[in-house]
């Protein structure tokens, strides 16, 4: 554990409702929010991770936030807390949900790459994914892709086709990209799979200003 008084960046998530898990608050773009007291890991302080994908770990929800950490901070391995923490910027909730199931989709497909994976049920649980996110296919049809890329699963006994089946899960947004991310860890793919959500957040964040 290591403590200091210095700016680190970092990510934050929230929950659906955009406001802070412990007061309700409702949490502004450009607002620093403070705590008095010293700091104590888990229990007194605000958090935070310096990585996304760590950020993920500890999300209350799937509102993705670019903070800058200042004042006291202590760091552990993956989790931070701090006594300010000043949102840089945020994305709304469609959106960062919509980023972190995309992201699912990308680390199935690299695994169906290199697994050498040509069963077309586990591709199309992907493809029905993304037809699911942009509205163009129904809950039913979700379903039925996934229980045909779980049938392949099972058949094949292929980590690869199980990231299929997650990929086209109806699970929370955060909860789906934490496992592919565990996944990408089992593959000592954690680094890369980590800087490919931060792009594809970073992205989006840029898309929104130009809209």
């Amino acid at each position: 554990m290591t403590r200091s008084q210095k700016h680190i960046l970092g990510w934050h998530f929230l929950p659906a409702t955009g406001c802070l898990a412990h007061t309700g608050e409702k949490v502004h773009e450009g607002k620093t929010y403070t705590v008095r007291g010293p700091l104590k890991m888990c229990s007194h302080g605000l958090h935070f991770s310096r990585g996304v994908l760590d950020a993920l770990t500890f999300a209350p929800g799937s509102i993705c936030c670019r903070i800058e950490a200042s004042g006291d901070i202590v760091c552990e391995t993956a989790k931070c807390v701090c006594s300010k923490r000043t949102v840089l910027w945020m994305l709304p909730l469609e959106v960062s949900e919509r980023v972190l199931h995309e992201f699912v989709c990308r680390q199935a497909e690299a695994a169906l790459k290199v697994a050498n994976v040509t069963d077309p049920s586990a591709w199309n649980a992907i493809h029905t994914k993304r037809k699911w996110l942009q509205g163009d296919a129904t809950d039913k049809d979700l379903d039925a892709a996934r229980d045909a890329a779980r049938a392949a699963a099972r058949a094949a006994d292929r980590d690869a086709v199980w990231a299929a089946d997650r990929a086209a899960a109806r699970a929370a947004a955060r909860d789906a990209a934490w496992a592919a991310a565990l996944a990408a860890a089992r593959d000592a793919a954690l680094d890369a799979a980590n800087r490919q959500l931060t792009a594809m957040i970073c992205a989006a964040h840029s898309k929104e200003l130009r809209s």
